[in-house]
This record gives structure tokens, sequence and C-alpha cells, in this order.
């Protein structure tokens, strides 16, 4: 029988959200470098006005991989974001039918 056993988190673990991605790479080294930004945003008031946001990108995670590590990450990402399309993609459908089927004329773009 099959033992079940679960991921440890480092003490050092950080969960962040983010929005952007930059990604270096060493084609001497074989290690990339990704870097994780979210916007970090002011809401400034001048002459007593709010004034349109303001900001600029700040890393919040970076992450350092060697390329035989990428290429895993890269095929898992791939498989995840079809796995997720193809689920989107079926509810819009679902959602398209049963708009269909009550004689709401609307229509939502199922690409």
């Amino acid at each position: 029988m099959s033992q079940k056993r679960y991921v440890k988190k480092s003490d050092n673990y950080n969960e962040v959200f983010a929005t952007h991605a930059a990604i270096f790479f060493s084609p001497y080294d074989g290690i990339f470098v990704i870097d994780f930004l979210k916007p970090e945003l002011r809401l400034p008031v001048v002459d007593e006005k709010i004034a349109p946001y303001e900001g600029e990108l700040e890393i919040v995670a970076r992450v350092v991989m060697t390329f035989p590590s990428v290429k895993r990450f890269l095929h898992l990402l791939a498989t995840n974001v079809e796995k997720y399309e193809e689920a989107v993609r079926k509810k819009l459908q679902e959602m398209q039918e049963k708009m269909k089927s009550s004689g709401n004329d609307q229509s939502l773009y199922v690409g």
C-alpha cells in the first residue's frame, strides 16, 4: 500500500503575487535568473485633486535555475496552461449553451 507524503515548505518559504517576469541567462554557466515583479502604485494628490496613478515595478521574488530545470519547468508550465485553457474553454461553451437555451441572445466569445 502506498504511503502518503507531503512536500515540506522551507523555513524561508514566501508566497508572492506577481504580474510580470524578467528572465536573464548566462550562456556560459547555463544559469537562468527569473525575477518576478509586481507594480508598486502610488495615488498622488496635486492641488487637492487626485492625479493618475504613478508607479514602477518592483522585484518580489528571484528564482535561479539550471538549464535542465528550466526545460522541465517550461514543459510543466506549458502543459498546465493548456489544461487551464481547455477547462476555461469548456466552461465558456457550457455558459454559451445555457444562454442560448434560455433564449438569451447575448453571446460569449469562445476562442
